[in-house]
């Protein structure tokens, strides 16, 4: 058991891989030639163990390890007969083979390719079933990415979804090939090929995360009416207990028609068209001509000796609610400008700062425009006519 322990800890890699080094020999074998005799396919289990005697350097790379607990699994292990060393790495996955290959040269020249196809009899079914990257065995091809035939790591290039994930390779509009010959969209909520429960007439949606974005558009729409609820009673204090003030009544008559422009440039996005930096502009000039009306109510109440009156108190308030909401839309708009990829967020293996910066830009988009989880790629930034792309990745 601790031998096992010990293969299954070796994780460092090498530059020279098993895939690169294997397929070469796959492609030839596959192309047509006379019928020849593999010795390595007619092997016998007394010559493979054979194959297995140790090497000369067996005692310098003891001297070379550097924990005492590896060097005497590592030397219990040689010290067994070669029957027992091959009934050991029988017992093993072609991952944790791969891994010691990996680890040291020794175990590279021990256990060698004819060594490897006699352990897997199919092979090329065993590579097609494991994650190149992590080298973990997958039983269902349907939760790998297909490599193509013309891939130069073909038949070791299927690659697991966690691993795709991990190295942004997954975006959305786009089919992929499963290791089951099939195809899947990869969902725009949780960034992950939609391989099972499948949204009604929605194919790039799971059901549960179909569902989840629908809540957040409910809630979106609510969170909207409140903000224009918002804008409305403002606008009417300001109106009703500030029309002798320009420098009140003037950016307040300006603001509502400028929200209506910002509401036009939302309801003009499409799928590819994007007016984001519009929007931005549009927001920040309504939260700049607040400044002039909550600054000359806010003197005015200090300047009073009485306490302020009830009139002034719900007018600043409702006039910090909108320079509220227009703030996170400013930032929002900035977010979605930067083309942020929210379905990237459940990447795994992200450090806990960068998870919690996914997580505020996420928020950000959820209140500024939600649709955008819609949106196909690449973007048009200019009113005009957009050109689709798309394919098989």
């Amino acid at each position: 058991m601790a031998t096992l322990r010990l293969m299954r800890s070796a994780r460092m890699r090498f530059s020279h891989t098993f895939d690169t080094d294997y397929t070469d020999d796959e492609e030839s074998a596959s192309s047509p030639s006379p019928p020849t005799h593999d010795p390595a396919r007619d092997m016998s289990s007394a010559a493979l163990a054979a194959s297995l005697e140790k090497t000369p350097d067996h005692a310098w790379k003891l001297r070379k390890a550097s924990k005492c607990g590896q060097r005497c699994a590592y030397d219990r292990f040689m010290n067994l007969p070669p029957e027992l060393q091959l009934m050991i790495l029988s017992n093993l996955e072609f991952g944790d083979i791969e891994r010691l290959r990996r680890t040291s040269h020794h175990f590279r020249n021990l256990i060698t390719k004819p060594v490897v196809r006699q352990l897997f009899p199919d092979l090329q079914a065993t590579l097609q079933n494991t994650c190149y990257s992590c080298l973990e065995h997958v039983n269902y091809r349907g939760h790998l990415i297909r490599a193509e035939q013309n891939d130069p790591r073909w038949p070791f290039g299927s690659k697991c979804f966690d691993c795709t994930a991990q190295h942004r390779e997954f975006m959305i509009g786009q089919k992929y090939t499963l290791g089951d010959c099939s195809y899947a969209w990869i969902c725009r909520w949780c960034g992950y090929p939609v391989t099972t429960s499948t949204a009604w007439n929605q194919p790039e949606f799971h059901r549960s995360c179909y569902k989840r974005y629908n809540a957040v558009l409910i809630l979106f729409f609510l969170l909207g009416c409140f903000h224009w609820l918002c804008i409305i009673i403002g606008g009417a204090l300001c109106w009703a207990f500030y029309r002798s003030s320009t420098i009140i009544l003037a950016p307040t008559i300006v603001n509502f028609i400028m929200a209506f422009w910002a509401l036009v440039l939302l309801c003009v996005r499409g799928q590819y068209l994007r007016t984001y930096h519009w929007t931005a502009i549009l927001e920040s000039a309504i939260l700049g001509l607040w400044v002039p009306a909550i600054y000359t109510i806010l003197q005015r109440t200090m300047a009073s000796p009485d306490p302020p009156s009830a009139k002034a108190l719900a007018t600043m308030t409702f006039i910090f609610l909108n320079m509220s909401f227009r703030l996170l839309n400013i930032l929002g708009n900035i977010v979605l400008m930067c083309e942020y990829k929210m379905w990237r967020r459940h990447r795994p293996n992200v450090n806990p700062l960068s998870r919690s910066a996914h997580l505020l830009m996420t928020l950000l988009v959820l209140w500024t425009y939600p649709q955008s989880i819609e949106q196909e790629y690449p973007a048009t930034w200019w009113f005009g006519r957009s050109r689709p792309q798309g394919g098989l990745a």
